[in-house]
């Protein structure tokens, strides 16, 4: 499944309209984590597809 990206969204999430070979650098996705610790549920749930979205394309990567 290839992820796409929606640049027309509103930018409220951490992660939200960042690539996601953006967490390909650790220190951005630790920042983002702590980011993500304040943000609000709504976001979160942003938040969690994207990351579940780049582990997903890191698996697929890897077969």
């Amino acid at each position: 499944m290839q992820a796409t990206q929606n640049n027309t969204a509103p930018k409220i999430g951490v992660v939200q309209n960042q690539p996601l070979v953006h967490y390909l650098d650790k220190q951005q996705l630790d920042a983002d984590i702590k980011g993500y610790a304040k943000t609000s549920t709504a976001n979160k749930a942003l938040a969690d597809e994207k990351l579940m979205l780049f582990w997903s394309s890191m698996s697929n990567n890897l077969r």
